[in-house]
């Protein structure tokens, strides 16, 4: 983000935030790494036995 201003730019407009790393699943931001909820995203909740 520091070597590309347009990228940090969208990233605010994105999120709001200043922070990494972004993920955008389906259109919707995760900021930070945020494992439960990209797993959520994804699909790919514990499935019970």
């Amino acid at each position: 983000m520091s070597k590309d201003p347009q990228a940090r730019d969208e990233m605010i407009a994105l999120t709001g935030k200043e922070a990494v790393p972004v993920i955008v699943i389906d259109g919707e931001p995760i900021v930070g790494f945020n494992a439960p909820k990209i797993e959520e995203k994804l699909g790919l909740g514990k499935k019970m036995n």
